[in-house]
């Protein structure tokens, strides 16, 4: 009976731990942003397009990282949520813009996500500029 009490004791709290420990259930509610230093780049060899590359994050949740990509025509002018000059959701640390005007400048910035909606402070903006290829 000792021998079974102690089973069940050990199986019981390590369910009671798991549901607090984050590792064990794949989530960190923490609130921990990821760290992000970007590192974006962008080229236009393409008329009408350009392909952004950035540094992967680091991601302290566990949950997986996603980026979020807006671009403008003025520096600082960049807006997550404006569905015609950002993308959100790239799984990857790349992304091909498409159609951008021949000869504009854009200016891009990149945003870190991790799997429970906290982003990367982005502050100073990291943005880089180019110049659509005619």
């Amino acid at each position: 009976m000792n021998r079974t009490m102690n089973k069940w004791t050990r199986g019981a709290l390590a369910l009671l731990l798991c549901g607090l420990v984050p590792a064990c259930t794949g989530s960190n509610s923490n609130g921990t942003p990821p760290t992000f230093t970007s590192n974006i780049a962008a080229t236009s060899t393409v008329s009408s397009q350009a392909v952004v590359t950035w540094s992967p994050a680091v991601d302290y949740s566990g949950t997986g990282i996603t980026y979020n990509l807006a671009w403008s025509l003025t520096s600082g002018g960049e807006s997550f949520t404006d569905p015609t000059m950002s993308m959100v959701g790239i799984s990857t640390t790349t992304a091909t813009v498409t159609p951008l005007t021949p000869s504009d400048t854009y200016y891009f910035m990149v945003q870190a996500v991790d799997g429970n909606g906290v982003t990367d402070a982005n502050s100073p903006e990291t943005e880089t500029a180019v110049t659509i290829h005619p």
